[in-house]
């Protein structure tokens, strides 16, 4: 039996194969699903307006911090976490000092 599952304008799916193997999808498309042999997986997209950034940490170790605004697709293969977090924001009479302690 075979399926056929849309991927709307905007939106992104994986279809992973029984070997394992990945395939993008981007919409707007049809994606043809055997059951038995592979299955979709839509991805949940993030996204930060321009008061935002989004924190990405990847497989590899690394983290990245992307200002808004943006979005991003959180694919598991290539990243572990985003988190979508608010920016300090300061009025005209505040300051912001940062320091480090070396020793």
């Amino acid at each position: 039996m075979v399926l056929l599952r849309k991927i709307k304008r905007g939106r992104r799916a994986i279809v992973w194969k029984i070997n394992g193997d990945a395939i993008y999808i981007d919409g707007p498309s049809l994606a043809v699903v055997w059951p038995c042999i592979n299955r979709i997986q839509p991805l949940l997209m993030h996204q930060a307006n321009d008061m935002q950034y989004l924190e990405v940490k990847y497989v590899d170790g690394t983290t990245d911090i992307k200002p808004g605004p943006v979005a991003l697709y959180d694919d598991s293969l290539k990243i572990v976490s985003i988190l979508t977090k608010d920016l300090i924001t300061l009025d005209t009479n505040e300051l912001l000092v940062l320091y480090t302690q070396q020793e």
